[in-house]
């Protein structure tokens, strides 16, 4: 089973606990799913390496990112998996210092963006998308504090849109 999300890290989690197993001795199975969880760089791997790290299994080493040299970060590419529906997951929110958005658009096009916008419908920041599945982490230092709206476009029209907030 290759785990996508916090939503799908949850059910494992709650399984070993409705079965009562000690997270602190877990099987071989269940530390190869955790496993599997390390290998994206989001907040659902860094829960999977502290349970492994629990487990005393330290051999994933997290990368290190230096976010004063530079404004946008891309931190993973997915591009093996078929996908079926449009999602936008925009996290931590409120936000700070960055934003890291996680997407994934069922017909990547030529002209397919991401767009950010103020409250007022002020274009802040935008990108064009080169992949049907990414996670970027965007610094936000030059922004004020306030709502925002990221939304996936299309030739035509807005695929996904979802607010966040800055506070700083």
């Amino acid at each position: 089973m290759y785990c996508v999300n916090y939503m799908s890290f949850r059910q494992p989690q709650q399984v070993w606990a409705n079965q009562e197993k000690d997270l602190a001795d877990l099987p071989e199975e269940d530390i190869a799913q955790l496993q599997d969880y390390t290998q994206r760089a989001n907040t659902t791997a860094g829960s999977a390496i502290a349970l492994l790290r629990l487990n005393g299994i330290d051999t994933y080493k997290e990368p290190v990112y230096f976010p004063d040299e530079i404004s946008q970060l891309r931190v993973a590419q997915y591009t093996e998996e078929i996908i079926n529906d449009n999602e936008l997951l925009i996290y931590p929110n409120p936000a700070d210092e960055y934003v890291i958005v996680e997407y994934s658009i069922a017909e990547l096009s030529a002209v397919s963006s991401l767009t950010i916008t103020n409250i007022s419908g002020q274009i802040v920041y935008q990108e064009k998308l080169n992949y049907p599945k990414d996670e970027l982490v965007i610094m936000t230092n030059k922004l004020p504090r306030g709502q925002y709206f990221c939304t996936i476009n299309d030739a035509t029209k807005a695929v996904k849109t979802e607010k966040f907030i800055l506070i700083k």
